[in-house]
């Protein structure tokens, strides 16, 4: 679980899974290596570029022009964390389907559970 600005949980396990899972799993990842993300702004490159800088490689993302100011933020941020789009009540998980179907997501969305 990754911490959420607001104190509530983000569960985020997936999609760093999936960013852990290909550099460091599968391609091995080395301090100093460049690495190319793609999306780098989306739910799971977002998490990837901050693996990455973690593990000492040159990060490069590519991402809509409207997402620049994230990969921004994500160049200086030190920790990792996942970033959040949008909170929807569980009772409007079609909007939150509907709002990821947009493609102009930065980020997690997320359902909150009560």
């Amino acid at each position: 679980m990754l911490p959420y600005p607001h104190g509530a949980g983000a569960y985020a396990e997936y999609a760093k899974g999936t960013a852990y899972q290909a550099l460091v799993d599968t391609a091995d990842i080395q301090p100093g290596q460049r690495v190319l993300i793609h999306a780098a702004a989306g739910g799971v490159g977002h998490l990837a570029v901050q693996i990455a800088k973690a593990y000492g490689a040159h990060v490069i993302g590519t991402a809509s022009a409207g997402k620049h100011e994230l990969l921004r933020e994500l160049a200086t941020q030190g920790r990792r964390r996942a970033h959040i789009d949008a909170t929807f009540p569980l009772a409007d998980a079609a909007k939150a389907h509907a709002h990821g179907e947009t493609d102009r997501t930065t980020g997690k969305i997320v359902l909150i559970v009560r």
